[in-house]
């Protein structure tokens, strides 16, 4: 029983790490997380993190079990290294996604405002003929 138990919340949190969701396993109350628009942005952050640098954020902790720990806890930030990530703008959008306090984080629209920022802060490259302007 706890064995199998122990499993289900390690594929939980691999499935959606979310700080709140592994807290509410810790504690035993995960029947009363619901899905939220904040665990949406925090995985939003994992996923925009893969992307701009190549890895998962995961995989920069030591351990499986230093991924649970760093996620049960209640104070701190999530450790982040962007060494790999040179935009100021993504650096910026993925640390306010990946804040512990849901309250903290970004909203969808300061996600998106800060992406169209990102654009237009990029030079604008064309192609006439096979020559970029």
């Amino acid at each position: 029983g706890q064995e199998r138990l122990r499993s289900w919340q390690q594929g939980v949190l691999r499935d959606r790490p979310v700080p709140e969701l592994a807290r509410a396993l810790r504690r035993g109350t995960a029947d009363q997380i619901q899905a939220s628009t904040a665990q949406d942005v925090f995985v939003l952050g994992l996923l925009l993190y893969e992307a701009f640098s190549g890895t998962l954020l995961l995989e920069s902790w030591e351990e499986e079990a230093d991924a649970q720990s760093i996620l049960e806890a209640e104070e701190g930030e999530i450790p982040v290294s962007f060494r790999r990530i040179k935009d100021p703008i993504a650096r910026y959008i993925i640390s306010n996604c990946l804040r512990k306090d849901t309250g903290s984080r970004f909203a969808v629209a300061d996600i998106v405002n800060n992406l169209k920022q990102m654009r237009l802060n990029k030079p604008l490259v064309r192609l006439q003929h096979g020559v970029i302007e």
